[in-house]
């Protein structure tokens, strides 16, 4: 077994040259092979799996408008279930709390928190501050990331949507009323982002501006930012711009990559802190990817484990953490699975590893 000072020279070592390749590699792979192609049939190309993640807010039924739509011609855009937003009550107290610094409590699904500030700012949309700001609080930067995140995925110039418009009408010869009408939702959906956007300068990348958002959010202490950065920043790190066909903000900004990765490892220790399943699930994938720590399968799981035992109040993260046992379990023996019991007892408890 690891000891406990090997370990954790392995959880506090920076990052390595060959973790910085993984971004850089990834985002390579992302951007390179389109030569010949429109951007907006480009965009319509890179797979669900590796972006659905990255998004915020309403990023199922995002992607399933500006991907899945040509991959399964039998469904419409916006065919996928909406993540229900969290009732106005429950809004205010996890609000009250967040102002406050007050942990949330661990039944709380951050995905519909979100999805109730999204749609709020939908309906009033903030004046966008600056960065610096000192009147600029952990809730603004926060609704400022949200909204830039989701419009770096809408159109936002005139080309943009009517090349999106088309290509939704396009579907409508032989299909049934109710088809008909979910592809009416999806134009009206595509029209009203884009009217939302406007407010972003065309020659603004939302992609950065998104990051750099949910950056300040870290540092003003907003929890959920601190949950999420890890995985939702790396998601707009490695994503090509889907209308301008610009490579993915990993490849064009120097510096930006170690601001990650230090912005990253801040917001999972005090994101861990805190105690909430999302944190400790986030930290488990972190040590899969070998970006921000050292590959660690052992740590791994037993950060998932732990999340298992403090999820019990919130199901709503069952199935992601069932996928990520099934996924790290394929490379431990079964003593280093009792291994990884044994130190996900010990994280929960508060011991170092």
């Amino acid at each position: 077994m690891i000891g406990n000072k090997a370990r954790m020279n392995k959880t506090k070592r920076n990052i390595s040259l060959l973790s910085l390749a993984v971004i850089i590699g990834a985002a390579y792979l992302l951007w390179h092979g389109q030569n010949g192609q429109h951007p907006e049939e480009q965009a319509l190309e890179q797979s669900t799996e590796s972006t659905s993640e990255s998004l915020v807010g309403t990023e199922a039924e995002l992607i399933a408008e500006f991907e899945e739509a040509e991959q399964d011609p039998l469904e419409p855009p916006f065919a996928q279930q909406q993540t229900q937003p969290l009732g106005e009550v429950e809004t205010r107290s996890i609000r009250k709390r967040l102002n406050e610094q007050e942990p949330l409590p661990h039944d709380v699904p951050l995905d519909r928190f979100k999805a109730s500030l999204w749609a709020e700012i939908q309906k009033n949309p903030p004046d966008i501050p600056d960065r610096g700001d000192p009147d600029v609080d952990a809730e603004l930067a926060y609704q400022t990331y949200l909204f830039y995140g989701n419009c770096s995925i809408a159109p936002r110039t005139a080309s943009n949507l009517d090349y999106r418009l088309k290509q939704i009408t396009s579907r409508s010869d032989g299909r049934d009323e109710r088809y008909l009408e979910r592809m009416e939702r999806a134009a009206e959906q595509a029209f009203s982002f884009y009217e939302l956007c406007l407010a972003i300068p065309p020659d603004v990348d939302a992609r950065l501006e998104a990051v750099n958002w949910m950056g300040e959010a870290v540092r003003l202490g907003h929890e959920i930012a601190e949950v999420q950065y890890y995985e939702k920043a790396m998601g707009f790190l490695l994503r090509r711009d889907r209308w301008q066909n610009s490579p993915p903000i990993a490849m064009m900004y120097s510096g930006l990559i170690q601001e990650f990765k230090s912005t990253a490892r801040f917001a999972l220790s005090r994101a861990l802190e805190k105690g909430h399943p999302e944190a400790y699930l986030a930290m488990s994938q972190a040590h899969i990817d070998g970006v921000i720590f050292q590959i660690d399968p052992v740590l791994a799981m037993a950060y998932v484990r732990v999340a298992e035992l403090e999820s019990m109040e919130n199901r709503s993260i069952d199935a992601r953490i069932a996928r990520q046992k099934d996924r790290v379990s394929e490379q431990l023996s079964p003593d280093q699975l009792a291994e990884a019991d044994e130190l996900a007892n010990r994280l929960r408890l508060g011991e170092s590893v």
